[in-house]
């Protein structure tokens, strides 16, 4: 029912690159192909040799790093897998010019991606893929324009970009790598899947509310009436000249909804002591100080549930924030990761945010589990 061909290349000429991708995870019946490289290469050529050899629907873009199965984490060359089942149907759709995007614009998406997607069958169902500009800032308004538009489709995806220095984000689509644009994949399958999110920290109790904000600029000025780094410093117990980035990925601050914690990053103490994060906060939020535990742990007890709600799991999609990797290198980790991920074909892209559902996220696993089993219809899940 589903047959996944995974691949690397690492030539330093673009057209080369895809020439060896393309021999690892050819198949005369591919339903479709991801595709995620390294920062580096004459974008216009390795877009039209990608158009050149891959005939099937590309979901692909320029990254800060991927994961493959076999392959580990890396952060240079080219990384595919392809995927052969007469039961997925993939539409990768352009989103171009996100700086501007607007529920409008949503809705004209997502008429014209399930008119090109087609009919349901009986046993079918859809979820979609979003890798969306980092650079743009606009994944809050795109990813929950496009979750409304769609009818609350079970959406995952990732902000992707090039460097931090540098942080220029394309996808591909149609021969080209496009920038401020998101590429919106909408699937249609009757094979088993589950999409997810798992993250690794825990409320501490001590609540912190937003009383001053710019969620265009993603900074927060004031919690509780006074600057946002000395009370965020307070409730770490920490003089706010000292806070740096590892008090800022152990200790994020988490946003409860339903009976969930989703994280909402802060990233850097400013000159006026607010804080800027890395998705949009709003005034009168409230977000409660987290604490980290252990990544390990918590990625193999997700995996375990997740395979006993699919046994049929073949293939992991997944969207793996860059503080994750960055505490994975920190603590160690990189081979005990690829041993739990090793599971399941798996591959993957570090991601500068990430997307679920409606919800713009950060320091956080997205993913999608495919399964090959017999059995029609879809396991969807976000737990």
């Amino acid at each position: 029912m589903l047959n996944v061909l995974t691949g690397s290349a690492f030539a330093e000429n673009p057209t080369r690159a895809v020439e060896e991708l393309h021999a690892a995870v050819v198949h005369p019946a591919l339903s479709a192909a991801f595709l995620f490289t390294s920062a580096g290469y004459d974008l216009s050529e390795l877009g039209e040799a990608i158009a050149a050899r891959f005939t099937c629907p590309v979901i692909g873009a320029v990254v800060p790093g991927s994961i493959l199965s076999g392959r580990g984490y890396t952060m240079s060359g080219i990384v595919g897998a392809g995927i052969v089942s007469d039961r997925l149907r993939a539409c990768p759709i352009l989103v171009p010019s996100i700086s501007t995007f607007n529920a409008s614009t949503a809705v004209t998406l997502a008429r014209r991606a399930l008119a090109e997607c087609g009919e349901l069958a009986p046993d079918e169902s859809r979820f979609a893929m979003l890798l969306i500009d980092a650079q743009s800032c606009a994944e809050e308004i795109v990813t929950a324009s496009l979750h409304h538009a769609f009818g609350g489709i079970h959406l995952f995806g990732g902000s992707v970009g090039t460097d931090f220095l540098d942080n220029q984000g394309f996808v591909y689509h149609d021969g080209r790598f496009h920038e401020d644009a998101a590429l919106l994949t909408l699937f249609r399958t009757s094979l088993p899947y589950a999409i997810f999110q798992t993250q690794h920290y825990r409320a501490t109790g001590r609540t912190l509310v937003v009383t001053d904000a710019d969620p265009a600029t993603r900074t927060v000025r004031c919690f509780n009436g006074r600057p946002a780094g000395d009370v965020y410093a307070e409730a770490l117990d920490v003089p706010v000249e000292s806070l740096g980035a590892d008090d800022f990925s152990k200790h994020p601050l988490l946003l409860h909804i339903g009976n969930r914690d989703f994280v909402r990053a802060a990233i850097g103490l400013n000159l006026d002591r607010s804080l800027q994060f890395s998705c949009a906060v709003e005034v009168g939020t409230e977000l409660a100080v987290g604490r980290a535990e252990d990544l390990l742990e918590r990625l193999r007890a997700e995996l375990a549930e997740l395979e006993g709600e699919m046994p049929s799991g073949k293939l992991l999609v997944l969207c793996d924030c860059l503080h994750r990797r960055s505490e994975i290198a920190q603590d160690g980790l990189f081979a005990e990761v690829a041993k739990v991920l090793a599971t399941y074909t798996h591959i993957g892209l570090s991601t500068y945010g990430e997307q679920l559902d409606g919800l713009h996220l950060n320091q956080t696993l997205t993913g999608l589990l495919l399964g090959g089993g017999a059995v029609g219809g879809a396991a969807a899940s976000i737990d």
